[in-house]
C-alpha cells in the first residue's frame, strides 16, 4: 500500500483530521520517523513540534508525552535546539512562560536559571535578560517584589540616562513610574508631582500642564481628582493663563479690617462659619482681607471661594455664613478591566417558552475582528484626601492594580488602557493571558462552487452548508445557516443554529458533540450527547444521550442508537411510523468496545516489535557497553512511552465498561407527551414493541424486560 493510500485509509477510518495527515505526510516527505507522532490522540500542532524536533535531530522522546500541549513541546524543541534540556526544570514548577525566558536566555548568552530558581516570574526575567543586552546596570533594582513592569521603567529610565532614583521606590506601582520617566525625559519639573500621594492619573495631569507651559500650581493638589485637574488644565490651555483670578476683579481701594467679624468652626471641624460686621462708611471688604482672616483663624482648607464672593457682591454682613467645608476621605477603587467582548462561551441554551431550544445563541468559541477593541482597563486609584477645614489631613487606602492583560495577537494602546485585536480569530482567556487563534471564517453560503474546508481548527461558517460539501475541522465547526446534504466531521463539538434535510445522503460525524434546531433524513454520529428540537426519519448514533426540546420535540422514524439514554418530548406519530429506539449495550456501544480493543491491539503489537528489536540489539552488545550507547538508551525510552501508551488504552477501555455497567439500572426512554405505538424500543438487547399509545411515560429495563412505567394507556 503507498502512502497515500496509507493515509487515505486512517482519514476513512475517521481517526485522523487533514490536518494532522499533512504532519504524517510531511514526516514521510522528510524520510523522518513520524511513527513517534503517528498517534491521533496528538493534535496536528503536537504533530508539528515532535517533526519539526525530528528535522532537528534533537531527543523528541523528552518531550513527545501526550500530556504536554504544543506550546510546552515548542520550548522544549527549542531548549534541546540550542543544547538546553528544560525538562527538569518543568518538573520543578517552572511555567512555560517562564521556561520559554530561560530558553531565550540561553539563546542570548545569559544565564537566567538562578533567577527564576529564587522565584522571578517571566515578565521580570525578560527585563533582567534585556538590562544584560543593553548593558544597562539594573543589578541594583533587581528584587523579586519588584514587577516586571516596574523593572521595565528603571530599565528605560537607565537606558535614557536620567536619574531613576527620583522614581525607584517600589510604592509607586509602574504607571506612577512611567509619568515621572517621562517627565524626567522632557526635562519638566517633576517636584510638582513626584509625590506618591497622586495617582498616576493625576501625576499625568500635571505633566501635561507642565509641557503646555500653564501654571500647574492652580491645580496640582492632591484634593482634586484628576477629572477636576483635567478639566482645570483643558481651560487655562484654551482660554490662556494670563486671565485674572475672579477675586482680583472684586478688590478695592478702601481697606476693611474686618473689625467685629467672628468665626464658628463645628465640632467635627467639617465647617466654618462667619459673621462680618458691616464696615463703616465707605470701606470694603476684599477677598484678600477676608482669607487672612481665615488663616489666622485656623481655617486652612475648604474655603469656599464662591461664598466669598456672593458674600462682597450681596454685601451680605451681620449674618452668618458658610465659609469653609471639610471633605471625607474617598478610599482608591481597585483596577478594573471592562471587557466590551463577551470573553465566556455561551454553551449553555437558551429555553424558549414551548420547552424548546434557541439554537441561535449558542456559541462554541468568541470571534473577534481585526481591530476589534477587546477591554479597556481603568486603573487602580489613590483614592481622594479628606481634610477638616482646620488643615488636618485623612489619607485614603489606595486601590490595587491588576495584573496587564497579556498574550498574543493584541496590541496594548493608550498607554495600557486599550486591548485590541491585531488579527481575526478565536479569542482564547485564561485569568489574564489572552490568545487570539487564527481560525477559519466562511462569510455567506458555502457551496459545492466554493468547495471543500479542511482546516486544523475551529471553522466558522456565516451562512448556509449547500449538498455536496464536505467540512472537516480538527476542532470546533459551527454554521450559521442551514445544512443540506453535506459531510462535517469535527474533533470537538458541531453546532448549527439552523437545522439539517438532507436527503438520506448527508452525515455528521463529532468527537464532542452535535447541536441543531432540527434534524431530517440524516446521519448523526457523535462521542457526546446530540440535541435537537425535532428529529425525521434519521439515523442517530451517540455514546452520549439523545435530548430532544420543546412542546412539540419529537422522534419520528429513522433509528436511534444513545447509550445513555433519550429523553424527548414525544416519539412516533399518530401515523404510527416505525421508530426504533436502542439504548444502553446495543451497536454502538459494541463499535466503541470494538475501538478499544482494536487501539489495545494495534499498541500491543508495537510494544512487542519494539521489544524484539531491543533483545535483538542487547544481544549483540554487552551490559556494559550497552549502558554507554545512546541509541540502546533510547530505545528504553521508546518502550517505556509504548507501554504508557498501552496501559492508558487498557485503562481507558476498562473505566468505560464501568462507567456503563453503572447505568444499566437507570438509563431510560423518558417521554414527556406522547408515546405512539409502532415504536420499537430495546435496552441492552432486550425489546419491545409498543402496541397502544402513553402519555408521560419512562421505559425502563426491569428484571431483564422493558416495561413502561407512568401514567396508563390511553
Amino acid at each position: 500500500m503507498d502512502r497515500f493510500s496509507e493515509l487515505q485509509l486512517k482519514f476513512d477510518e475517521n481517526a485522523y483530521v487533514e490536518a494532522q495527515l499533512v504532519e504524517l505526510e510531511k514526516g514521510k516527505n522528510e524520510n523522518l520517523d513520524y511513527s513517534i507522532y503517528d498517534n491521533p490522540e496528538y493534535d496536528w500542532y503536537q504533530m508539528r513540534e515532535i517533526r519539526k524536533g525530528l528535522q532537528s535531530a534533537v531527543d523528541v522522546f523528552l518531550y513527545a508525552k501526550k500530556k504536554y500541549n504544543f506550546l510546552l513541546m515548542r520550548e522544549f524543541r527549542r531548549g534541546l535546539e540550542v543544547g538546553m534540556d528544560l525538562s527538569p526544570y518543568y518538573e520543578s514548577g517552572f511555567s512555560t512562560p517562564v521556561l520559554r525566558q530561560i530558553r531565550k536566555g540561553k539563546e542570548q548568552g545569559i544565564d537566567l536559571i538562578s533567577y527564576a530558581i529564587e522565584g522571578y516570574d517571566s515578565e521580570q526575567l525578560e527585563q533582567i535578560a534585556q538590562s544584560i543586552l543593553e548593558e544597562v546596570d539594573l543589578k541594583e533594582y533587581v528584587n523579586v517584589n519588584i514587577s516586571g513592569s516596574q523593572m521595565e521603567q528603571l530599565r528605560l529610565g537607565l537606558k535614557q540616562k536620567i536619574d531613576i532614583s527620583l522614581y525607584s521606590n517600589l510604592s509607586y506601582n509602574w504607571m506612577q513610574m512611567q509619568e515621572i520617566r517621562l517627565g524626567l525625559e522632557k526635562k519638566v519639573d517633576i517636584n510638582w508631582y513626584n509625590n506618591i500621594l497622586f495617582s498616576w492619573r493625576q501625576m499625568r495631569e500635571i505633566r501635561k500642564g507642565l509641557l503646555a507651559n500653564i501654571p500647574v500650581e492652580r491645580y496640582a493638589k492632591f484634593v482634586l481628582s484628576y477629572t477636576d485637574m483635567r478639566k482645570k488644565r483643558e481651560w487655562m490651555e484654551q482660554e490662556g493663563t494670563d486671565l485674572l483670578d475672579p477675586s482680583q476683579l472684586l478688590q478695592q481701594d478702601v481697606e476693611c479690617k474686618m473689625e467685629g467679624a467672628s468665626i464658628r468652626i463645628s465640632e467635627d471641624e467639617m465647617h466654618a462659619y462667619i459673621n462680618i460686621k458691616r464696615p463703616e462708611g465707605n470701606k470694603r471688604c476684599k477677598q484678600k482681607d477676608i482669607v487672612k482672616y481665615l488663616n489666622a483663624n485656623k481655617i486652612k482648607l475648604g474655603i469656599l471661594e464662591d461664598k466669598i464672593i456672593e458674600l462682597l457682591k450681596k454685601e451680605i454682613y451681620d449674618e452668618e455664613i458658610e465659609i469653609a467645608s471639610g471633605k471625607e476621605k474617598e478610599d482608591g477603587k481597585d483596577g478594573e478591566y471592562h471587557f466590551l467582548i463577551d470573553t465566556e462561551v455561551n454553551h449553555a441554551p437558551k429555553l424558549l417558552e414551548d420547552g424548546s431550544v434557541d439554537y441561535q445563541n449558542i456559541d462554541l468559541f468568541v470571534q473577534v475582528k481585526e481591530g476589534d477593541v477587546i477591554a479597556t482597563y481603568e486603573p487602580a486609584t489613590a483614592g481622594i484626601y479628606g481634610f477638616k477645614v482646620t488643615g488636618e489631613m485623612s489619607i485614603p487606602k489606595r486601590g490595587k492594580d491588576l495584573p496587564k492583560l497579556h498574550g498574543k495577537g493584541i496590541q496594548v494602546l493608550d498607554e495600557g488602557e486599550k486591548f485590541v485585536a491585531l488579527q481575526a480569530g478565536r479569542l482564547e482567556r485564561s485569568d489574564y493571558y489572552i490568545n487570539i487563534v487564527s481560525g477559519y471564517i466562511h462569510s455567506g453560503d458555502l457551496t459545492a462552487v466554493d468547495g471543500n474546508i479542511n482546516f486544523g481548527g475551529d471553522v466558522q461558517i456565516h451562512g448556509d452548508v449547500t449538498d455536496n460539501v464536505c467540512i472537516q475541522s480538527g476542532k470546533n465547526i459551527e454554521i450559521y445557516g442551514n445544512v443540506g446534504a453535506a459531510k462535517i466531521i469535527a474533533e470537538g463539538d458541531v453546532l448549527i443554529k439552523g437545522g439539517i434535510n438532507a436527503n438520506g445522503e448527508g452525515e455528521i460525524i463529532a468527537g464532542g458533540s452535535i447541536s441543531g434546531k432540527y434534524f431530517e433524513q440524516v446521519s448523526l454520529k457523535a462521542k457526546k450527547d446530540i440535541r435537537s428540537n425535532y428529529i425525521l426519519n434519521s439515523m442517530i448514533y451517540t455514546e452520549g444521550s439523545v435530548i430532544v426540546s420543546g412542546s412539540k420535540g419529537a422522534i419520528i422514524g429513522g433509528k436511534t442508537e444513545a447509550i445513555r439514554g433519550v429523553d424527548s418530548f414525544s416519539v412516533g406519530n399518530a401515523s404510527e411510523v416505525e421508530t426504533r429506539i436502542e439504548i444502553g449495550q446495543n451497536d454502538v456501544y459494541v463499535e466503541a468496545i470494538q475501538n478499544f480493543n482494536a487501539e489495545i491491539k494495534m499498541r500491543q503489537e508495537k510494544v512487542d516489535e519494539i521489544e524484539n528489536k531491543v533483545k535483538l540489539f542487547a544481544s549483540e552488545h554487552t551490559k556494559e557497553e550497552l549502558k554507554t550507547i545512546p541509541v540502546f538508551i533510547k530505545m528504553l525510552q521508546w518502550i517505556a512511552l509504548r507501554h504508557e501508551e498501552l496501559n492508558t488504552a487498557i485503562k481507558s477501555k476498562e473505566v468505560y465498561i464501568k462507567k456503563n455497567q453503572l447505568l444499566e439500572n437507570s438509563i431510560q426512554v423518558l417521554v414527556k407527551g406522547t408515546l405512539h405505538p409502532s415504536v420499537i424500543i430495546q435496552i441492552n438487547y432486550k425489546k419491545t414493541k409498543i402496541s397502544d399509545t402513553y402519555t408521560n411515560v419512562a421505559v425502563k429495563l426491569f428484571e431483564g424486560k422493558v416495561k413502561i412505567y407512568g401514567h396508563e394507556k390511553q
